[in-house]
């Protein structure tokens, strides 16, 4: 219990509006009246989308919560010639994320955008004030799948309620529905400034643009954000992808580690450190670390907190070879995964050794004086960077982007390519594909 707090108190402490580190732009094309509208939204942290620069497509509201594929009864079936790809618009609830995203997957979808059902706060709702004061909110959850979401391979977002409901009205009006309960009376489009009430027409399209937006440099950079007993499950694949481009692009590795201050009172102040559980804590300065275990996890946020310090130690003495530090990640990972994720601390002992054992190429000495104190230097400049990035899950961020979709070996090759100038000979064939045996044959 104390860990959901302080946690939940150091995301609120830490949390804001979604700024312009997130990699993906949502813009309406079509029609006039909320024409360049982009739309406030937050990403699915699962699938592999986005095997293109950008997905332009007819929006098409199904109404209602998009959880089964009987959702979908009333969508007439797309034309496979097509001109335009479809994206589908559907209600929040009922069932996860990732459940309605595979569903729009199999209905042909190029996209999913699923309307939220609270307000903003601050914001003013068309006969609905009252409501809307009661259920705020000032930031969009993650979109998070349970099981990883690998075999999703569109887009997904969430959009804030305002701008869904600009869509819905729109598509209600021109579908001939403003009776229709979902249709909000007296919305006043973006567009609409001489406040006509012009409404969209029966043969008005709405075009939606989603585009992956990273800057393009000469030597890209890109950072790995995760915690020691969490992360990605194709990690090695990840590893590949990295020593593959490791010529091209500069990489760092980074932890979700709050500094005490910000972590629900845990900072330490008095006789003793308040959360010894939950922090490591420097003997010398007291500066206090904290992180929250993994829900599949048996070991407390202290643990964690010192192996990701280890980690780091290991990156600060070796980064001029990463694969010595991949190395030693991925042995640590395997034998976690090999002895089941939800272990004590104990097992993690187990796992540091043999890490270490198949690792000869580190100075135990030096790591041992990085992880006692030295290191927690390290751990203040990553807690700094992950509040000053708003990072706080598992992400992947490219030339200082954010890119929160599923962190798979071939999403990762595609944003590299994008954000290099002179691309190596691999971006001719890893851009395109979405299987790691595809992109293994494509690394050969």
């Amino acid at each position: 219990a104390m860990a959901g707090a302080a946690l939940a108190a150091a995301l609120a402490a830490a949390a804001g509006a979604r700024d312009s580190s997130v990699a993906t732009n949502l813009q309406v094309q079509v029609p006039q009246l909320i024409r360049n509208k982009d739309l406030f939204h937050t990403e699915a942290m699962f699938g592999s989308p986005f095997v293109s620069n950008s997905i332009i497509g007819h929006l098409y509201y199904v109404g209602n919560l998009g959880c089964k594929v009987e959702d979908y009864a009333d969508v007439p079936k797309q034309e496979e010639d097509a001109p335009f790809k479809r994206i589908y618009l559907v209600e929040r609830g009922e069932c996860p994320f990732e459940t309605k995203t595979r569903v729009a997957q199999l209905m042909g979808g190029a996209a999913l955008l699923v309307a939220d059902q609270h307000c903003f706060q601050g914001e003013i709702w068309p006969d609905e004030q009252e409501q809307c004061q009661a259920t705020w909110v000032s930031a969009l959850p993650y979109l998070e799948a349970k099981d990883g979401g690998r075999d999703i391979f569109i887009p997904a977002f969430l959009l804030k309620k305002l701008d869904a409901q600009y869509l819905k009205n729109c598509w209600l009006e021109k579908m001939g529905k403003r009776t229709d309960g979902k249709y909000v009376k007296n919305l006043k489009y973006p567009n609409d400034i001489d406040q006509t009430g012009e409404e969209c027409q029966a043969n008005t399209e709405i075009v939606i643009k989603a585009s992956l937006e990273v800057p393009v440099l000469e030597q890209a950079s890109w950072e790995l954000w995760m915690n020691s007993d969490d992360v990605p499950a194709n990690l090695d694949m990840i590893s590949k992808v990295s020593i593959g481009f490791k010529d091209f692009t500069d990489f760092k590795p980074n932890y979700l580690v709050f500094s005490a201050e910000h972590f629900g009172g845990c900072d330490w102040a008095g006789s003793q450190p308040p959360c010894p559980e939950m922090c490591a804590y420097s003997t010398n300065t007291k500066a206090g670390y904290c992180a929250s275990p993994s829900f599949s996890s048996q070991v407390d946020g202290k643990a964690v907190v010192n192996e990701n310090l280890r980690q780091l130690c290991i990156w600060d003495q070796v980064k001029d070879d990463q694969l010595i530090w991949w190395n030693y990640v991925l042995e640590f990972a395997k034998c976690r995964r090999d002895n089941g994720e939800s272990q004590a601390a104990g097992s993690w002992a187990t796992c540091q050794d043999l890490a270490m054992r198949l690792s000869p190429q580190i100075n135990k000495d030096k790591l041992d004086a990085c992880v006692k104190d030295e290191g927690f230097a390290l751990l203040d400049e990553t807690a700094k960077h992950m509040l000053s990035e708003r990072i706080f899950t598992t992400s992947l961020s490219v030339n200082s982007v954010r890119e929160d979709f599923g962190i798979t070996g071939p999403f990762l090759a595609h944003s590299l390519c994008k954000s290099l100038n002179k691309k190596p000979a691999i971006c001719n064939c890893a851009s395109t594909i979405n299987a790691d045996e595809d992109l293994l044959r494509c690394m050969e």
